[in-house]
C-alpha cells in the first residue's frame, strides 16, 4: 500500500511539474504576443524613414529636372538670339554699327558660355 501511495504521489508530482511547464510556456507565449506589436512597430520605423527620405529625393529630383529644363530652354533662346544677331550682320551700314554688332554677338556668346 505504501508503494501505491508513493507511486501516486510521484504521478501527481509529475503532473504538477508538467502543468508548471505548460503554464511557463503559456506565459512566454503571452509575453511574445504582447511584444509582437512593438516588434512590428520597430521593424516598420526604418521603412517609414526610408519612404520619407525617398519622397524627399523624388521631390528634389523633380525640382532639379524642372530647373534643368528651364536652363536648357533659356540656353536655346540665347543660341537663337546669337543666330539672329549673326543673321543681321548684312543689314549694317557703317563700321561703327558693325563693331557694335560684333560686340553684341560676343556679349551674347559670353552669356551663353556662362549659362553652359
Amino acid at each position: 500500500m505504501l508503494s501505491d501511495k508513493g507511486t501516486r504521489v510521484n504521478e501527481e508530482l509529475a503532473l504538477l511539474i508538467r502543468l508548471q511547464e505548460l503554464d511557463s510556456r503559456i506565459d512566454a507565449l503571452a509575453e511574445q504576443r504582447r511584444q509582437a506589436p512593438l516588434v512590428v512597430e520597430a521593424a516598420a520605423k526604418p521603412v517609414q524613414e526610408a519612404e520619407a527620405e525617398l519622397a524627399k529625393i523624388k521631390a528634389s529630383f523633380e525640382t532639379l529636372t524642372r530647373d534643368r529644363r528651364d536652363k536648357e530652354q533659356d540656353l536655346k533662346e540665347r543660341e537663337d538670339r546669337i543666330e539672329k544677331l549673326k543673321g543681321r550682320g548684312g543689314d549694317l551700314k557703317s563700321n561703327k554699327e558693325y563693331q557694335a554688332h560684333l560686340f553684341e554677338i560676343e556679349l551674347a556668346q559670353q552669356e551663353k558660355g556662362t549659362m553652359e
